[in-house]
């Protein structure tokens, strides 16, 4: 059987990879007309497909896949006990976001936006310094060493 690698974007502009299936062994997984395979005639390749089919046609989240592998891996390890049927499957990786970075120009905007000179003062450190929400609320006016020209 011949494998494909898929890689493209989808419409939120992540970058998705999917491998190709064969819906014949897929159907053989799910219900078919009644008859139902049993698990224990099922091989690698199988499970393989479906958990392809899972990602490419699918579309399931990365928490799905990887619980839906989880789950197999419960059941042929420790259910049915053929551990080898199962054992190199792989989970999908959590996906690394970058973080949303405002333009010079949005910050300056954001800042000027503050009416109360206190909270304005208390944004301007939080963001040259880079605080987080919990430390801005710990924060006190002892712990800010200003200088001040005499």
């Amino acid at each position: 059987m011949k494998q494909s690698i898929k890689i493209g974007r989808d419409t939120s502009g992540r970058i998705t990879v999917a491998f190709s299936y064969n819906p014949t062994h897929v159907a053989k997984v799910k219900t078919i007309e009644g008859y139902k395979w049993h698990p224990k005639e099922l091989d690698e390749g199988y499970i393989k497909e479906y958990l392809l089919h899972l990602v490419d046609k699918e579309r399931v989240s990365r928490s799905y896949h990887n619980q839906a592998v989880s789950a197999l891996k419960f059941l042929y390890d420790y259910v049915l006990g053929m551990p080898h049927i199962v054992g190199k499957l792989a989970r999908l990786k959590r996906e690394r976001r970058l973080p949303v970075v405002l333009a010079r120009q949005d910050v300056i905007r954001l800042l000027e936006s503050v009416a109360n000179i206190k909270h304005r003062a208390l944004l301007m450190v939080s963001y040259s310094v880079g605080l987080r929400v919990s430390e801005v609320v710990k924060l006190r006016p002892i712990k800010i060493l200003m200088q001040v020209d005499i």
